[in-house]
């Protein structure tokens, strides 16, 4: 309930933390549903005051995590709901520049935090006063200081899932004309649907008029992205969109459309393009909707190259151990690519490094200073070895370019008697090893892959040929 005292009060709490409790739901309630709020006084929104902070979203059981760092993130909103009148054993970890949590003991969502400093002293609130209680009943919590969980980096991304799973476009004529509805299911983990209309070629953005993107009115869901293009029928005789014939009674328009899966951090990280062909003949009041979808897959690993006196050995690995795999096994897009580092001495370690994705003019950072730089990727280090695991981002697949380069440096030092557990501490000139450099390229294939319409529309007669759709429409 509100106000009050703190419920326990924990003095020099560990920057690393593990908070763990169970839960069982009893219902939803219109506001935040407050369960813990660790903080070193009030609600929001200093440094301290929400270390952590374990809510429900309005009118959801999906939890919300905030694991404040230095610059006052490490918030976010697990995918999933919880089951109603079931117990789920909660995790919450914070170790090292990472803050995941666990449901039932498997990872369901993970982000990237910036530094955290040490406190005097925090207040544990369970339902605190400044938001109303979750309808819930909470045991067996926990807070202690956290270790390093080893995960796979399979386990560590098993809750994420970008994919493309379904399209499906249907021809509209809802009395206000003519539109095509598009109709995306993704995976879980993307949080909005980017869509550009691009000529007919998937070269380059159109800005016929013929065409426009608008806002469908049915509301996006978790998986579920719904988009309308309209078709302004009265620019069929001058679009250059269009190839006519019969004067402008026969044509057909088209063009193509790029939805891109976008993260919460605002990463395209899949795409797919979609050419669709509007083939109209109004002596006999028919159209016909064909479309063809582009998805960019396989790639494989081509080269090496390593410098300086100590340098690093870079090479693909896997899931399960970090011996080098077949450089030339592939990988499909959305698929995880794992990229093993170490010295090629005993006599050196690494104490920091960068590796970057670069394609053209295009850069995707997959870590700076040891650190994943974004949610898609993360970083493993097991004793001289560092396993990095990164999605491939779609900006690489939209391109004539068939390939991009995965380009990294590192600083070395010598090994001391007692190992510094600090991975990212300034190097001492008796320390320094020097730079290496390291990197790969990486080989990106496309495939045309066949698509389905459906839906029967009010005013339309819609039969499905293969991958056609045959509509003939009342006017």
């Amino acid at each position: 309930t509100r106000g009050g005292n703190p419920h326990a009060v924990i003095i020099s709490p560990p920057i690393n933390y593990s908070l763990g409790f169970t839960i069982e739901i009893k219902g939803k309630i219109a506001g935040w549903g407050n369960i813990i709020h660790i903080t070193t006084g009030d609600n929001c929104c200093a440094y301290g005051q929400r270390v952590p902070l374990v809510a429900f979203k309005k009118n959801t059981t999906q939890l919300i995590v905030a694991a404040q760092d230095s610059e006052r993130d490490g918030q976010y909103v697990l995918p999933n709901e919880l089951a109603l009148h079931q117990k789920h054993d909660i995790v919450v970890h914070v170790f090292g520049f990472e803050v995941s949590t666990y449901i039932n003991g498997t990872l369901a969502k993970r982000k990237n935090i910036k530094t955290r400093m040490q406190l005097d002293q925090v207040n544990v609130w369970i339902g605190d006063p400044w938001h109303e209680p979750a309808d819930a009943i909470i045991s067996d919590l926990s807070f202690t200081e956290a270790v390093h969980i080893t995960l796979t980096p399979t386990t560590a991304f098993q809750g994420e899932d970008y994919t493309f799973k379904n399209f499906e476009s249907s021809f509209v004529d809802d009395g206000n004309g003519f539109a095509i509805s598009l109709n995306y299911t993704l995976g879980k983990s993307v949080n909005r649907v980017n869509v550009t209309l691009l000529d007919k070629n998937c070269t380059s953005p159109t800005t016929d008029s013929i065409i426009n993107l608008v806002t469908d009115k049915s509301e996006d869901s978790n998986v579920q992205f719904l988009k309308k293009v309209s078709v302004n029928k009265q620019k069929f005789s001058t679009s250059t969109l269009v190839t006519r014939s019969e004067g402008s009674s026969k044509g057909t328009l088209s063009f193509c459309v790029k939805a891109e899966g976008v993260s919460e951090d605002d990463i395209s990280v899949s795409f797919r393009q979609d050419k669709l062909n509007l083939s109209y003949d109004l002596t006999n009041n028919t159209f016909e909707v064909l479309s063809n979808g582009l998805k960019a897959d396989d790639i494989d690993t081509t080269s090496k190259n390593v410098a300086t006196r100590y340098t690093i050995i870079a090479h693909r690995c896997t899931s399960l151990t970090y011996t080098e795999t077949e450089p030339d096994t592939p990988l499909q897009q959305n698929a995880l690519v794992f990229i093993c580092i170490k010295p090629n001495s005993t006599d050196v370690e690494i104490s920091t490094f960068n590796l970057n994705f670069v394609q053209d003019e295009f850069t995707f950072q997959v870590v700076n200073s040891g650190v994943a730089s974004t949610i898609l990727s993360s970083v493993y280090p097991e004793g001289d070895n560092i396993k990095i695991v990164s999605r491939l981002v779609s900006a690489f697949f939209n391109s004539d370019t068939d390939t991009f380069h995965a380009s990294g440096d590192a600083n070395l030092k010598f090994k001391t008697a007692r190992r510094k557990l600090d991975p990212l501490r300034s190097l001492s000139d008796k320390d320094n090893a020097g730079e290496a450099t390291f990197g790969m390229n990486v080989k990106l294939q496309k495939q045309i892959l066949p698509q389905k319409q459906s839906h029967n529309i009010s005013q339309i007669a819609l039969s499905v040929f293969g991958t056609c759709v045959l509509l003939s429409v009342l006017f």
